[in-house]
């Protein structure tokens, strides 16, 4: 007697290789990009899609920069969890831009204007940096992980000492923070 087998026909799985995805997903990305560019056009169409223009080039900036930065970082540390904001310069950024308004009030603050204070920023952001990984890979003997380590302590002092000096400042001065911060810290 020869058994009945009651095998059923496994559906196809479609496969695409990594480059026919990539394509795919470019294609996606453009599509957006074209639909963030031309929803809800009215008045000015010139200074609008010129605005688009540069938000989305800036988007697209970012993006790119930040990819570049965590694939070269996963690179060095040969681990695919780490991200660059475990050292803390976000951290640091956002305890800068806090005492910048705790000590200098708002008034103060405004006096440096936009692109100073982009260009004042940048410079203690740099200078911190490279003091900080000097002082952590020359000659001190420390090595990949114990640098991690550090960068992970560093980055929680900051984000502790500002969010302390963040409850010290008035409600005008906290809010006067959070366009700047907005992005590091979406949910607060």
């Amino acid at each position: 007697m020869h058994a009945e087998s009651s095998v059923t026909p496994q559906p196809h799985k479609v496969s695409f290789s990594p480059a026919k995805r990539l394509c795919l997903l470019a294609l996606v990305v453009v599509a957006l990009m074209a639909i963030f560019m031309l929803i809800n056009l009215q008045g000015n169409i010139s200074y609008i899609l010129k605005h688009r223009g540069q938000i989305l080039a800036t988007m697209v900036l970012v993006a790119f920069a930040s990819g570049i930065s965590t694939l070269l970082f996963q690179t060095i540390t040969q681990n695919r969890i780490l991200t660059p904001s475990v050292m803390g310069l976000e951290s640091l950024f956002v305890l800068l831009q806090t005492v910048l308004v705790f000590f200098l009030n708002i008034a103060g603050l405004g006096m440096f204007g936009t692109i100073g204070q982009f260009v004042g920023e940048t410079a203690l952001l740099v200078l911190f940096a490279t003091l900080l990984y000097r002082w952590l890979l020359s000659g001190a003997g420390l090595d990949l992980h114990r640098v991690l380590l550090i960068g992970l302590v560093f980055g929680t002092l900051f984000r502790s000492t500002a969010g302390l000096m963040q409850r010290l400042l008035s409600p005008g001065e906290f809010a006067a923070t959070k366009p700047n911060l907005r992005h590091l810290y979406p949910g607060r």
